[in-house]
């Protein structure tokens, strides 16, 4: 990079990125991070990029290898940027039940017209296997629709996102680097306070994925608290933002399962804002933007934001 050049983290931020996130690294697996974030100025605190170690087969035995790789919400952040990103469709679907077939229409601006890039993402092509999907059999549409999206993407800004690729196309890379599949663990035990994980009651959610921390995988126990959280209609936004710390800071869960995680929980508080927006009175809507503005991000954000400023609009004329 040409010294006379911005930086797109700080010194400082990189420091607290190579104490906090990747404080496991080489120095060589650092300055590969640190290489990608300034390439495609995607910021690692929101999610947007981060670096996965995988276990790879070299000969007769296995090697760590570094790979870097995005959330969906860095792809559609580098569409934006473009200044031609139009928007999407939501995914459609072969079948409503166990889908097969997931197809997204990205639209960009070319020489002034709105165009539609389509794509179709396959559920054998992407599915990572039982042990690598259990985010895939718990919730099948929403994995399959963010691999024909980032498809979508890409086919519509090959310059900007040619080399790229998402989490939930990457999944089945795992798949052939499994050292020891082992048994899934779907135990419910008695925690501490007698209580079986699984059973939220009336337990603060974010205690209780605390505590949930404690399964034999964390992944599961994270995944089934989300899950609950999301069908729960009585979850409140601080609920589902306490979630978000925990996703975030959590030293358990594995680096390349938290932005799925972190994703469920953002579109499950842009539906409540949405749903909720009109009920927002003119001394709670400042609390409703500091919450976006530190946990949603890209286009999402934007749109949250515009939203917010139209109740205030709207409040301020009654």
């Amino acid at each position: 990079m040409n010294s006379l050049e911005q930086q797109f983290l700080s010194d400082e931020e990189y420091g607290l990125l190579r104490r906090e996130k990747c404080n496991t690294f080489t120095d060589d697996q650092f300055a590969t991070f640190r290489y990608a974030i300034e390439r495609f100025q995607l910021d690692p605190f929101a999610n947007q990029i981060y670096a996965v170690i995988r276990s790879v087969k070299i000969n007769e035995g296995y090697e760590k290898k570094l790979t870097i790789q995005t959330g969906i919400d860095g792809f559609r952040l580098i569409a934006d940027r473009s200044g031609k990103y139009a928007g999407n469709d939501d995914p459609s679907f072969d079948r409503k039940i166990d889908p097969n077939i997931a197809t997204v229409s990205v639209y960009k601006i070319v020489a002034g017209l709105r165009c539609p890039f389509t794509a179709s993402a396959r559920w054998d092509q992407y599915f990572p296997g039982e042990k690598q999907g259990k985010m895939w059999l718990k919730m099948p549409h929403l994995m399959l629709g963010k691999c024909a999206e980032a498809l979508a993407l890409r086919k519509a800004f090959p310059a900007e996102l040619s080399g790229l690729y998402t989490t939930e196309e990457m999944a089945q890379a795992d798949k052939a680097t499994e050292l020891s599949p082992g048994p899934p663990q779907h135990r419910k035990t008695p925690n501490e306070n007698g209580k079986r994980t699984g059973e939220t009651g009336s337990q603060d959610l974010g205690e209780f994925f605390e505590e949930s921390l404690g399964d034999d995988t964390a992944h599961d126990a994270a995944l089934r608290t989300i899950d609950e959280a999301i069908k729960n209609p009585a979850t409140t936004s601080r609920q589902f933002c306490a979630l978000c710390d925990r996703v975030e800071s959590s030293e358990e869960l594995p680096a390349d399962c938290k932005p799925e995680l972190y994703d469920l929980l953002i579109e499950a508080m842009d539906k409540q804002l949405r749903a909720n927006v009109g009920k927002l009175t003119y001394l709670s809507i400042p609390k409703t933007e500091a919450m976006v503005k530190k946990y949603w991000s890209g286009p999402m954000k934007i749109e949250a934001l515009t939203l917010l400023e139209s109740q205030r609009k709207a409040v301020a004329a009654c």
